[in-house]
């Protein structure tokens, strides 16, 4: 019940509209969705190519959930004036991030080795993508970005417990690649909430 209500309150203020942009630290909202719009980017780009490589569903489904994702992201940042950097979207494989670039450089021939590693390629962007949203999360106080991130999260959660259960299939049992096990366990593999 206590969830109903928490839910329903942050739905009103969503309703009535958005907070300001900058929020009470050194980073912004708008870096913050510029950077994870970029990011899921980079997770479409690498899984439309494992796909190509592997000819395996899931490699099409997450790259069709981070499309998905890619909408939400832009319809967030046109309802707060943020500037899009459709830059981002036109050249697959190429990110103004130099750590993005490094990850997709190495991330591409990693997964052209074997369908196992083209697995956990997939997996290590949905683990970066998880945890750069929860630092993003404690740096913002915006109730329309939290319902965004949140969404986020579900869907990049999702994601991840479908590719280890995919490797789980393959006999591999899958051992998180960035984030801690204690993490993996607790908020990954255990919190099934809604996808909205």
């Amino acid at each position: 019940m206590k969830n109903i209500i928490v839910t329903l309150l942050l739905l009103l203020v969503w309703a009535m509209g958005t907070i300001s942009a900058q929020d009470n630290n050194s980073y912004t909202i708008d870096e913050d969705l510029s950077h994870y719009y970029a990011m899921v980017d980079l997770t479409a780009d690498v899984n439309t190519g494992l796909n190509t490589a592997w000819q395996l569903p899931i490699f099409e489904k997450i790259t069709n959930s981070e499309n998905r994702m890619i909408v939400l992201i832009s319809e967030r940042m046109r309802i707060m004036n943020i500037a899009e950097n459709e830059a981002i979207l036109k050249e697959s494989g190429v990110y103004a991030d130099k750590g993005l670039q490094k990850l997709y450089d190495k991330l591409i021939p990693q997964g052209a080795e074997s369908l196992n590693n083209a697995l956990l390629a997939a997996a290590e962007l949905e683990e970066n993508q998880l945890l750069f949203l929860e630092k993003a999360l404690e740096r913002t106080e915006n109730l329309d970005v939290i319902l965004l991130y949140d969404q986020l999260r579900m869907i990049s959660k999702k994601n991840l417990r479908s590719i280890a259960a995919q490797l789980q299939n393959e006999g591999v049992t899958y051992r998180p690649i960035v984030m801690s096990d204690e993490y993996f366990e607790n908020q990954v593999m255990s919190d099934r909430g809604p996808i909205f």
